[in-house]
């Protein structure tokens, strides 16, 4: 078995599980916050606050989402390649 090919796919199926782990961490936050927030008796208007607290970490989320989808499909071809490695044709 080839390291690098198991180095590669071992820190490709991390950034993944990292990637992911903080977009679906970050929208989870942001719901939070926008279900906290009080639609009778607000001080802010949601589209300030939506700008102040939200939009950020939102953009994070989709940034980290939009890296991760990727880096997955190429995690799948490399379980392939892992996995056939040493496959003999008949």
């Amino acid at each position: 078995m080839n390291p690098v090919l198991l180095v590669t796919f071992g820190c490709t199926t991390a950034a993944v599980v990292g990637l992911m782990l903080t977009a679906m961490l970050n929208s989870t936050f942001m719901l939070v916050a926008i279900l906290r927030y009080d639609c009778v008796q607000r001080e802010v208007p949601f589209a300030k606050f939506w700008r102040t607290r939200c939009e950020s970490d939102w953009k994070f989320a989709l940034r980290a989402f939009a890296y991760g989808v990727p880096l997955f499909l190429c995690v799948l071809a490399q379980i392939g390649w892992v996995v056939f490695w040493e496959h003999q044709s008949a």
